[in-house]
């Protein structure tokens, strides 16, 4: 089973800019536009009990991913 390391950037539009202008990515590989769409119950009852739910959708491939955080979190690995 592979495992992923999960970098997250809250970035604004200029600071994206900069961060690409600068170089210190290097070249990319390949680009993926991905969309991501957040789950939960209408009293965010996931939410409240520390779980996730995620569909992330690349071209025409789907990927659903539930994660805990908290006491749950030692139920998942990734």
């Amino acid at each position: 089973m592979s495992s992923e390391i999960e970098i997250k950037l809250d970035l604004s539009p200029e600071a994206l800019g900069a961060l690409d202008a600068s170089g210190l990515l290097g070249e990319p590989i390949k680009t993926v536009n991905q969309h991501a769409t957040y789950y939960d119950t209408r009293d965010q009852q996931l939410r409240s009990e520390g779980y996730s739910l995620r569909i992330r959708q690349a071209g025409g491939t789907r990927i659903q991913t539930v994660k805990a955080t908290g006491a749950s979190r030692s139920l998942f690995s990734r």
